[in-house]
Formats: structure tokens, C-alpha cells, sequence
């Protein structure tokens, strides 16, 4: 199984943007789950790796297993048709999809858009979560 999380606080317009774009042609898919993971209000900043992993220990408890994958997507960034249609045919390696979006294609950036096994998110032990703010823990 595929699970499709995506982290998200006051952006609801991205949010909307990629409902009809992209969450919900993936969600159509056999086998794929889509999780909008939404860090609650209050005074703090947001703090996405905190967010992610907290996605992932949801669908853990859910029935998850560690050989399903993850696809943590970032809500402001909407996929071209090709390639929304391979977020579902790549699997068993770590995908860098955030590489194609022009903002995001340099060496020293690994995020936006990202898939794998829930064992190898384990494995390196998630997200960091002293982030806090709109990116740097990628």
C-alpha cells in the first residue's frame, strides 16, 4: 500500500489546489491512502518534520506495515500528469519526485515530494523535528 501524507497548516488554498489535482485522482488509485496530516493552531510555528512523522506513527497504528511506502508530499507543490501517474508506479527505492520541480532540483535539497518504505523511514530514524518554521529539514 501506498500512503500519500501531506503536511499542512493555513494553507488552504494550496490544500484545495491539490485535492483536485492531485489527492484526489491518487486516492482513485487501488491501494493508495491519502492523509492530509495537519499541525493544529496556537502560537507555534509550524514544524513539518514534527508533523511527517507523527503521519507516519498514524498509519502505523492504522495497519500500516513496514513494507508499505510513503509519499510525503508538500502542499504547495502540484505534479505534472506524467508525473503524478509514476508517484504510483516507482516503488521499492527512495524517490526524490521533488527533484522535478524546477525550485527544488539543486544538490542540496532532498524534499518536496518523496517516497519510500515505511522500514527505511524507520530506519534513519524520520524527520528532525527542532525545525520550526516553513523548511530547512529537508
Amino acid at each position: 500500500m501506498l500512503f500519500v501524507l501531506v503536511p499542512y497548516r493555513d494553507r488552504e488554498y494550496h490544500l484545495q489546489c491539490l485535492l483536485r489535482s492531485t489527492l484526489e485522482p491518487l486516492q482513485r488509485t487501488e491501494g493508495v491512502h491519502v492523509v492530509i496530516c495537519e499541525q493544529a493552531g496556537g502560537d507555534k510555528k509550524f514544524n513539518r518534520g514534527r508533523v511527517l512523522n507523527a503521519g507516519v506513527l498514524h498509519v502505523l497504528s492504522r495497519g500500516a506495515g513496514v513494507h508499505d511506502e510513503v509519499l510525503f508530499h508538500d502542499v504547495d507543490l502540484e505534479p505534472s500528469r506524467g508525473l503524478l501517474g509514476a508517484y504510483t508506479q516507482m516503488t521499492g527505492e527512495v524517490v526524490h519526485f521533488g527533484c522535478a520541480f524546477e525550485r527544488y532540483d539543486g544538490d542540496s535539497y532532498f524534499g518536496g515530494v518523496l517516497r519510500m518504505r515505511i522500514s527505511t523511514f524507520l530506519a534513519v530514524g524520520g524527520y528532525p523535528s527542532t525545525f520550526w518554521g516553513w523548511g530547512g529539514e529537508d
